[in-house]
């Protein structure tokens, strides 16, 4: 299974790797974050918890963005609309806390460095 960077995302050639060849991200130094603080942080607003540990900061910021620009068109729809589209709705928060879950499993595994 190939290593990546945690700071840049570049392929490591060597899991053994001190300094990652693109960025030179110290690849020895362990994360002072702690690691449940990012897995509740994603799993309340994914990406926030990114953002705390420091990495992935474009993909957290596009995932922000996309949930407040989906909460605002939601809130912009009439009342009505919502009873014929209860199933989709439903379906939308099971599949939300699927993703938070996964994104919180993420963040821990990205502190701790698994």
């Amino acid at each position: 299974m190939p290593s990546f960077c945690p700071s840049c995302g570049s392929q490591l050639r060597f899991k053994e790797a001190e300094k990652c060849p693109t960025c030179s991200h110290d690849l020895r130094k362990k994360s002072d974050k702690n690691p449940l603080l990012a897995a509740i942080l994603n799993f309340l607003l994914p990406g926030i918890g990114y953002l705390y540990i420091g990495t992935r900061k474009f993909f957290a910021v596009l995932i922000i963005i996309s949930m407040l620009s989906f909460a605002a068109w939601a809130f912009t729809l009439p009342e009505n609309i919502f009873d014929q589209y209860l199933t989709y709705s439903i379906s939308y928060w099971v599949f939300s806390i699927i993703l938070a879950i996964a994104f919180a499993i993420d963040a821990y595994n990205e502190v701790v460095g698994r």
